[in-house]
């Protein structure tokens, strides 16, 4: 519930001297087609529309709107900042909520590590709320708290980041229980001057939190900031049998054994991308203290749903796709291509294709990192061709353009006319690929 006490507060420590009449409201939006009466709108000047071009039929039918334009219209309040009011708005409400808050960054799998933890809480019969879609920023995490259920015990948040400073902003919204880091790799490092600038960034939400840390100690960065923060509470994890306080001690031949508190817990694992073992150790580490025991967690494998284009097996007649490209970094692209190697080796499905898309975001690190990808390629004998596409290989195209294994595209449509009729083929790249063009139908989903 939000109430009009609460909405005047971040009103004025805004700065605003708009006021809401009394009474509660709803849900907090952003979209103008999905405001109700009752509701909160938020007007911000997008790309493509204005928000605050909605905002007198809006008020007319009832919904508080709150913008930064000057108008003179009943039931709007300006503020100079409406990202800051979302802010301060959230956090007033974060206050008054008795759920335990839970939140997860990483350069890869927080999306696949946030359902699985939703999902064992689930069904250890707690009532969640959290992150859904890619509401995960400055904008997305406010109104995911802004519009929490009162009776939930716990939420489950998503953070994600592009610059150094925006968990830290997150953490002070959210101020979350326990938190967790899934890695730290290479994603977004071009905007940093050194993956040891990127690591500070992601650790800022240990930094930046008063409660339990959820620690991977096979990650050197993770373990380091856990040796030098003894005073703080750890749980910590080990998807590769490392002695923590959940490990992973066999993931293998359709099984996997958990080790916690000195008790062994085996269950049938389904076939799944290696890395989802360590999303699994994760979110089961991040969810154990709310639990009685850890034997219910794996029921999240008898229902699962990978989300979209993260390892998902697409098949269309003769061609195989393991569709892994909703996105990529150095440190994912190469454990999908290890992944696809092991699996590949057994069926037939005929050839063994790699199609992959270039990598975002990397700065002045990208050509090394895609010269070092293309130089691995060439050691996998397995792989019968690579596809490539996109403007940083199109910058290294010396380096493999002579090699009859290597092939280079232009356009998606391009490449998919190209592809062999029969075969399996791994398909891996950063989103503005939209690689999911080359496998799915014409209008997509």
């Amino acid at each position: 519930m939000l109430t009009h006490t609460m909405i005047n507060e971040a009103l004025a420590r805004c700065g605003s001297s708009g006021r809401a009449a009394i009474g509660n409201f709803c849900a907090v939006t952003l979209d103008s087609r999905t405001a109700r009466p009752g509701d909160i709108f938020c007007a911000f000047k997008g790309e493509r529309a204005d928000g605050h071009a909605f905002v007198a039929t809006l008020c007319a039918q009832g919904v508080l709107c709150i913008g930064s334009e000057p108008m003179t219209v009943t039931g709007y309040a300006r503020v100079a900042d409406v990202t800051r009011f979302l802010a301060v708005f959230a956090r007033l409400k974060r206050d008054t909520l008795p759920a335990q808050v839970l939140a997860i960054t990483g350069s890869s799998g927080k999306t696949t590590t946030r359902q699985f933890a939703a999902r064992m809480l689930a069904l250890s019969g707690k009532s969640v709320h959290g992150t859904s879609g890619n509401l995960n920023n400055h904008l997305g995490l406010p109104l995911t708290i802004l519009n929490a259920p009162e009776d939930r015990e716990i939420i489950v948040l998503e953070m994600g980041m592009n610059h150094a400073g925006e968990i830290a902003h997150l953490c002070a919204v959210a101020d979350p229980d326990a938190v967790l880091i899934t890695n730290i790799g290479f994603a977004h490092i071009g905007n940093f001057a050194s993956r040891d600038g990127l690591a500070a960034a992601k650790l800022e939400i240990f930094d930046h939190s008063r409660g339990r840390v959820v620690a991977d100690i096979d990650d050197p960065y993770i373990a380091r900031w856990l040796a030098a923060h003894p005073e703080r509470s750890a749980t910590t994890y080990s998807a590769a049998g490392s002695a923590a306080d959940l490990t992973v001690c066999d993931a293998g031949d359709g099984r996997m054994v958990l080790r916690w508190e000195g008790v062994e817990y085996a269950a049938p694992l389904p076939d799944l991308p290696d890395y989802m073992v360590q999303n699994f150790a994760a979110a089961a580490a991040l969810v154990l203290p709310y639990v009685a025991s850890p034997a219910p967690l794996f029921g999240v494998f008898e229902d699962l749903a990978l989300p979209p284009y993260r390892g998902e097996r697409v098949v269309r007649g003769e061609q195989v796709f393991i569709a892994d490209c909703y996105n990529a970094n150095p440190d994912s692209m190469l454990r999908s291509i290890e992944n696809f190697i092991i699996k590949a080796d057994g069926g037939d499905h005929g050839g063994r294709y790699l199609v992959l898309g270039d990598m975002a975001e990397l700065g002045n690190f990208s050509e090394n990192f895609h010269r070092e990808l293309v130089k691995k390629i060439k050691t996998l004998t397995v792989i019968d061709k690579t596809f490539l596409l996109g403007e940083e290989f199109e910058k290294i195209a010396d380096d493999f353009i002579e090699d009859e294994r290597f092939l280079l595209f232009h356009s998606n449509k391009e490449l998919a006319a190209a592809l062999p009729p029969r075969g399996l083929f791994l398909v891996k790249g950063s989103r503005r690929n939209r690689l999911e063009t080359i496998f799915e139908p014409v209008g997509g989903r």
